[in-house]
């Protein structure tokens, strides 16, 4: 079948693309990395060196109330006694004695417990992250969501007060955890967000852009101004490795192979008045960038 220049373009381009920059949400997790290199003589309080924040995102359900529990018998507050009383008769609440318990400065040195699958394990690799409070590794956010506001079961029914849009809508409100947005609709994720902010200032001229996803293309990446790099997600062999993932495809070292792949990036520079062909040699461009700067260490 004949193809004509324009149509190699996109196919060319797209199949590198999709290396570095999936279109697809995925919803069986992501793991991004929002990497900042820090100026040392101007953040000498932050440490030296390469600075990094590894987030994993879990599209699942979490039972908050049964990973962070109340320990305390403080009528003031949430209390084991109001917790045990509102899931004994499920079966779902934690034995008192299994928590794995913690304090918190903040409220008063009121404990609460953890999970005790937060604890050793039996075949486990480590002591769990439990003892890292101790040390003061590890911190809470807690009341974290999608709610525009705080509201009660009464202001829910009577509307008296403004919901996340779609309450109900699982995929909706996966998406609004990526974007911070919950009243609406929105097309760039809070990762994305930072790193448009950040790039001029932090990493300007940086041939890996700010923001990792090895899950492919996720809405939390998205930004306005900055695009991430984005790998296919790990499979049961292990993540790719970086240095040979973002290689065009099909192009090996041979003078045959080499010729083509000098014809395809002339390819590349036509049709640019076509948005889409602009874009995915836009992309490719920067897929091709970053793999070369992947290379040396």
């Amino acid at each position: 079948m004949k193809e004509s220049r324009r149509d190699f373009i996109k196919r060319s381009g797209c199949a590198l693309s999709m290396a570095a920059l999936a279109t697809q949400m995925h919803h069986l997790g992501m793991m991004s990395v929002l990497a900042q290199k820090v100026d040392d003589a101007e953040n000498e309080t932050l440490g030296t060196g390469y600075k990094a924040l590894v987030l994993i995102y879990w599209s699942g359900g979490n039972d908050g109330n049964n990973m962070i529990v109340p320990n305390h018998n403080d009528a003031s507050v949430s209390n084991y006694s109001a917790y045990s009383a509102a899931r004994a008769a499920q079966g779902l609440a934690i034995p008192q004695a299994d928590l794995l318990p913690i304090s918190v400065p903040r409220i008063g040195n009121l404990t609460y417990g953890l999970h005790p699958a937060l604890g050793p394990v039996t075949g486990g690799l480590n002591n769990g992250i439990h003892e890292l409070w101790a040390l003061g590794k590890m911190a809470a956010v807690t009341n974290v969501g999608t709610l525009v506001a705080p509201m009660t079961k009464t202001q829910y029914q009577n509307n008296s007060i403004q919901k996340p849009y779609q309450l109900f809508s699982h995929s909706d409100q996966v998406a609004q955890s990526q974007t911070s947005v919950s009243n609406t609709t929105a097309f760039t994720g809070w990762g994305g967000r930072l790193s448009d902010r950040m790039t001029a200032s932090n990493n300007p001229g940086g041939l890996i852009p700010m923001v990792t996803s090895i899950a492919g293309a996720q809405l939390f990446t998205a930004g306005q101004m900055t695009l991430p790099m984005a790998i296919a997600q790990a499979n049961n062999t292990g993540t790719p490795n970086l240095a040979t993932v973002l290689n065009p495809q099909g192009f090996n070292t041979t003078t045959a192979s080499q010729a083509r792949l000098a014809a395809f990036n002339n390819l590349r520079n036509l049709d640019l008045d076509s948005n889409y062909v602009a874009a995915a040699s836009h992309v490719t461009d920067l897929a091709m960038q970053a793999n070369a700067a992947l290379q040396s260490s």
